[in-house]
Order: structure tokens, then sequence, then C-alpha cells
């Protein structure tokens, strides 16, 4: 795999345990129910394997969620990745909005 294709299977592999987990299922269990063996399961979760969408579907039955909440992985993203997709909001935003933003983030500086 390439470097970003690498770094994405990771992530994403990332995001299947940690719904895997809060449904408090095994890996062998979830593959169980996705239909796939829980060696390639755990090769998913490693992000050593790149998912076929067929793949991912199933895995997102199997864990009860849409395949859009697996791609949901902004948590799981880089601090170089963070503030790049910071700095558009910011660069993008209105006039009130980036008060909003200043109004949302002075509460949390320590």
């Amino acid at each position: 795999m390439e470097k970003d294709a690498a770094h994405f299977a990771e992530k994403l592999g990332k995001r299947i345990r940690e719904l895997r987990e809060k449904k408090a299922l095994t890996q062998d269990r979830a593959a169980e129910a996705a239909g796939i063996t829980g060696k390639y399961w755990g090769e998913v979760e490693r992000g050593s394997v790149a998912v076929s969408v067929v793949v991912l579907d199933k895995i997102a039955s199997a864990l009860g969620v849409s395949v859009a909440d697996i791609m949901n992985m902004e948590h799981w993203s880089s601090r170089q990745e963070l503030l790049e997709k910071l700095e558009i909001c910011l660069r993008e935003a209105d006039e009130p909005t980036l008060r909003l933003y200043l109004r949302l983030l002075r509460p949390l500086q320590l």
C-alpha cells in the first residue's frame, strides 16, 4: 500500500476497533456476524489490508452502524491534519462565525 492508503487503512482499522469495543464484541464474534474470518477482521483493525466497500458494508452491518458512522474518523486525525482543517474553517468563516469560534474556544484555554 502506498503511504496515504496505508495511513487511511490504519485510521479505518482504529475506528472499526473502537466501534466493535463499544458493542462489547470480540473480533471473532463481529467477524462471524459480518461473514468474514476473524483473521481478516484482525487485519482490518490493524490497517494491514485495504477493505472493499462490500466488506466495509458487511462490517457496518455487523456493528449495527452505517458506513458513514465508520467513516467518521476525524478524532483519529493527526495533529497536522487537524490544524489544516481548522485553518480552512477559520479562513472560510465570516466575521460572526469567527466571533462564535472565539467564544467557544476561550473557555477551553488552560
